[in-house]
C-alpha cells in the first residue's frame, strides 16, 4: 500500500480512527475529499485523473494535498488534474493545456505550455486570440 494513504491526516491520529468509524456519507466536504484523494493513492494506476482536488480544502490542507497527489509520480505513469487554484496547479504542473470555447457548442485544448507561460494564457484570458496567431 502506498505510503501516501493516511499523508492527507498525518499528525491527525484521532481523527483517522474517528472516519473509520464513520460512514462516508456522514463526512464534511474537506472530511469527503482528503479521504478521497487517498483512496486515489491507494491505487495504482498509469494514469490518474483528478478533478479540483483542492475543492472544499483550507490552505494547509490544499498544500498536502498537492504534495500528496505529486508524491503519486514516476517514470512510468502521469496525473492529469483539472485545477483552477493557480497556486496548487503551479505547483503540481509540469505542462499546463488551457481549455477554452463555448458550453454545448465547442471545446478546444491547447497544446502543453510551460506552467509559467500556460499561466500567463489564462491570466490573460484571451485564448482565441492565442489561438487564432497559431
Amino acid at each position: 500500500m502506498r505510503s501516501c494513504i493516511w499523508a492527507q491526516f498525518e499528525g491527525l491520529a484521532a481523527w483517522r480512527v474517528a472516519v473509520l468509524d464513520r460512514n462516508v456519507e456522514n463526512l464534511s466536504g474537506g472530511e469527503l475529499q482528503r479521504f478521497a484523494i487517498a483512496v486515489v493513492c491507494a491505487q495504482q494506476a498509469d494514469v490518474y485523473m483528478i478533478d479540483e482536488p483542492s475543492s472544499y480544502l483550507d490552505v494547509r490542507q490544499r498544500l498536502k494535498a498537492a504534495q500528496t497527489i505529486r508524491e503519486l509520480l514516476d517514470i512510468k505513469n502521469f496525473v492529469i488534474v483539472v485545477e483552477h487554484d493557480l497556486s496548487v496547479l503551479d505547483y503540481l504542473s509540469d505542462f499546463i493545456c488551457c481549455l477554452y470555447g463555448k458550453p454545448g457548442a465547442y471545446g478546444v485544448v491547447t497544446l502543453p505550455f510551460s506552467v509559467r507561460e500556460g499561466i500567463n494564457i489564462f491570466l490573460a484570458g484571451d485564448f482565441a486570440a492565442w489561438h487564432d496567431a497559431t
